[in-house]
């Protein structure tokens, strides 16, 4: 990303398995990364992700109690949109 940075880039997308096991953790922890090479109070680069098919790894799903699963994975329920939301403040 720092690379893209120095480019002056308009947008970055991501085709696919950025969180790659769908948990709700590892998307914050891309957050964190982007918004240090992407800082909110700089110029605005468009972030855009393509799911994959890791996003929602069943037999993970499957191990977890359902408290576990609302808590913990990106894809269950509507935690993908609250989590987005949350993290980069946009639809």
């Amino acid at each position: 990303m720092q690379w893209l940075k120095a480019r002056d880039v308009d947008a970055v997308l991501f085709p696919g398995d950025i969180a790659h096991l769908g948990q709700i953790w590892q998307m914050e922890a891309f957050a964190d990364i982007w918004y240090r090479v992407f800082p909110k109070t700089g110029p605005k680069v468009e972030l855009m992700i393509s799911t994959g098919n890791h996003d929602a790894w069943e037999r993970g799903l499957a191990a977890q109690s359902e408290a576990e699963r609302r808590k913990n994975w990106l894809f269950y329920a509507d935690n993908a949109q609250r989590t987005w939301r949350r993290l980069f403040d946009e639809e």
